[in-house]
C-alpha cells in the first residue's frame, strides 16, 4: 500500500519513503514509526503500543523512542515545532495529523483521509473542568515504578498495581479510580495535584517494588491532592512468595491511612481470591499488561499458559472466556459458532471453581450474557459486581453494555456514565460509548446514538457495531449522501463485512431485535454488500 501525504509517499510493499522525486533514506525502526503511526491516523497511538509494534515489546528506554520519533518528523519534513505530520499527544502517545491519500499498487486511489485537528485523544472528550469531588473519599493509585535491575519485570509491578487497585475497590466507603485512566500517567513525573486536578479526588497513591532474586521490596506514599503533603509513607520487604501478604498490608496501611479508624472487616476482601501458583500468577500479569494494549490474542496466550501452570485459576479461566467475546465482534462483527461455544464451556468452568470472587463472577457473567447462554444470570452476576464493589468501572462498563443489549436502555446510558466518573481518562472507553450509543440507538435516539459512535470511533475505529450505528443513524436522519460515503469508507477498510451476517449476530440480543429489521434495510441503502 502506498500513503500519500504533502510531497511524501510511503510504500509499505517496497518499504520506502520518498519525498519529491527523490527516495529518502531512513532507518528500518524510523520506517515502522511511520507505518504504524500512518495506518493507526485515525487515532492516537499511545507508546507503549508504539514500543509493542516497533521493537516488539522489548524495553527500550525514553530517549530512545524520542530520537525515532524526531528522526521520522525529520524524513517527511515535520519538526517538533511546527507538529504537521506527527503530533505528540501529551501523557498519551502521538498521532499522524496530516491529510493522507493512500493509493493502492496500481495508483487508484482508494481512501482520502483528512486531518482531523479536532480530535487528539481520549481527553477530548473527557473532563476538561475539574470534576467535582465525590461524596466519599477518593483514591487514584499511580503506576508503581519497577526499581528492579531486570526493567523485563515492569509487568510485573504494573500487575501488583493493578492487584492492590482491585483490593481497594472492595472496601465500600472508598470511590477508587480505575485502573485504565491512572496508567495513562505511566512513566511520567507526577504532580500530585495536577492528576488530583484531572481525575477528581483527594488522595494519591504513589509506590515502587524492587525484585532481586527472589527478594521483594514494595514502597508506598500517600500524598494528599489538594495541598501535595504526604499523608504516610511506608517500604514492605519480604520474598517472592510473600507477594500476596505484602499486597494485603499495603491496601490495609492505604485504608487505615485515610480512615484510621476503619476495622479489618469492613475492607470486604473476603472475596478475592488468588492463586499462590507463581508461574501462573506471572502468566496473569502478562495477560493483564498485554490486555492494557488492547492485544486479546497476547493475553489469552498468556491466559492459557496460567490455566496450563494452575488449572483451577478461576481468574484466568473468566478473562479467557471474555476474550473470546472482543476477538472476532468488535472487529468482523459476527462471532464464530466455535468460539462462541468456548467462550461459555470456560465461563460456566470458572463459576464451578469460584462463584463467589467478583471479578470472576463478572467476566464469567457478561460471557454468558453477551453470547445469549443465560442472559439473566449474566445481568445478575453484574448487578451484584457493582452493589458489592462500588468502584469497579470494569464491571459499571459491562453491565451498562448488557443493558443496552439485552436490558433496560436507560439503565445502560446510566451505569456508562458512573463508568466514565470511575474512569474519566480511560483509553477503553470506546466500551463505554459502544453501550451508551447503542442504547440511545434503540430508544431511537438517532442524535445521541449518531454523536456516541462518533466518540467511540475516534477512540478506536475497529468496533463493526460502532460503525454500523453511525451509518444507521445517518440514514435515520435523512443525511443519506453522508451515510453512503461513510458506507463506502467502511467497505473499503472491511470487505469481509456482510450485512446478513451481522443480522443474523444482532438477532442474538434481546433489546436489538426491535432495531433489526430497520437497521437491515438501512445497511442495504446505504450500499454495504448483502
Amino acid at each position: 500500500m502506498i500513503y500519500a501525504f504533502g510531497a511524501c509517499r510511503l510504500d509499505t510493499d517496497r518499504r520506502e519513503l520518498w519525498r519529491g522525486e527523490e527516495p529518502a533514506a531512513v532507518e528500518p525502526q524510523v520506517f515502522d514509526v511511520l507505518q504504524c503511526l500512518v495506518e493507526n491516523r485515525d487515532r492516537v497511538v499511545g507508546k507503549e503500543e508504539l514500543i509493542d509494534r516497533v521493537w516488539e515489546g522489548r524495553f527500550i528506554a525514553d530517549a530512545t523512542l524520542s530520537t525515532r520519533i524526531n528522526a521520522a518528523r525529520r524524513a517527511v519534513g515535520d519538526n517538533g515545532k511546527d507538529q504537521a505530520v506527527i503530533r505528540t499527544i501529551a501523557k498519551r502517545g502521538f498521532r499522524f495529523v496530516a491529510e493522507v491519500i493512500r493509493e493502492s499498487p496500481t495508483g487508484a486511489i482508494t481512501t482520502v483521509s483528512k486531518p482531523r485537528p479536532d480530535i487528539k485523544d481520549v481527553s477530548d472528550i473527557g473532563p476538561t473542568e475539574r470534576l467535582s469531588l465525590p461524596d466519599k473519599p477518593s483514591l487514584a493509585v499511580m503506576p508503581f515504578a519497577n526499581v528492579s535491575p531486570d526493567q523485563e519485570n515492569e509487568y510485573f509491578a504494573d500487575g501488583l498495581t493493578e492487584d492492590i487497585i482491585t483490593a481497594l475497590t472492595f472496601v465500600p466507603w472508598l470511590f477508587v479510580i480505575a485502573r485504565n485512566s491512572t496508567f495513562i500517567y505511566k512513566s511520567r513525573s507526577l504532580d500530585a495535584r495536577q492528576v488530583g486536578h484531572e481525575l477528581g479526588v483527594q488522595y494519591i497513591l504513589e509506590g515502587s517494588v524492587r525484585q532481586q532474586h527472589d527478594r521483594l521490596r514494595f514502597t508506598g506514599q500517600l500524598v494528599d491532592a489538594e495541598s501535595g503533603v504526604q499523608i504516610w509513607a511506608e517500604k514492605f520487604d519480604g520474598t517472592l512468595a510473600d507477594v500476596f501478604a505484602l499486597q494485603d498490608q499495603m491496601t490495609e496501611a492505604v485504608v487505615a491511612a485515610i480512615a484510621p479508624s476503619i476495622r479489618d472487616a469492613e475492607m470486604e476482601r473476603a472475596s478475592r481470591t488468588q492463586t499462590r501458583n507463581l508461574d501462573a500468577y506471572h502468566n496473569y500479569l502478562r495477560a493483564l499488561s498485554a490486555l492494557s494494549r488492547a492485544r486479546t490474542d497476547l493475553a489469552a496466550e498468556h491466559l492459557e499458559q496460567a490455566i496450563e501452570a494452575e488449572p483451577g485459576y478461576a481468574k484466568a479461566i473468566a478473562i479467557r472466556a471474555w476474550c473470546y467475546t472482543t476477538r472476532l465482534s468488535w472487529s468482523t462483527g459476527i462471532s464464530d459458532d466455535e468460539e462462541r461455544q468456548s467462550g461459555i464451556d470456560l465461563a460456566f468452568q470458572a463459576l464451578d471453581y469460584d462463584h463467589a470472587d467478583l471479578e470472576v463472577a463478572a467476566f464469567a457473567g457478561y460471557t454468558l450474557s453477551f453470547f445469549a447462554a443465560d442472559i439473566d444470570r449474566g445481568l445478575s452476576l453484574l448487578r451484584n459486581a457493582t452493589e458489592k464493589c462500588p468502584s469497579f468501572a470494569w464491571a459499571w462498563t459491562s453491565r451498562s453494555m448488557l443493558e443496552a443489549i439485552h436490558g433496560d436502555p436507560s439503565q445502560a446510558v446510566e451505569f456508562g456514565r458512573i463508568a466514565q466518573r470511575l474512569s474519566p481518562m480511560d483509553p477503553m472507553m470506546f466500551r463505554t460509548h459502544i453501550a451508551i450509543s447503542a442504547a440511545f440507538d434503540t430508544m431511537r435516539n438517532h442524535t445521541a446514538a449518531l454523536e456516541h459512535a462518533r466518540l467511540g470511533l475516534r477512540l478506536n475505529q475497529n468496533p463493526v457495531i460502532l460503525e454500523t450505528i453511525k451509518i444507521g443513524n445517518l440514514m435515520a436522519l435523512g443525511r443519506l449522501e453522508e451515510a453512503r460515503k461513510e458506507a463506502q469508507d467502511f467497505a473499503t477498510r472491511n470487505q469481509a463485512f456482510r450485512v446478513m451476517r451481522f443480522i443474523e449476530h444482532l438477532k442474538r440480543f434481546r433489546s436489538m431485535k426491535v432495531i433489526v429489521e430497520e437497521r437491515r434495510e438501512a445497511l442495504l441503502q446505504a450500499g454495504l454488500p448483502e
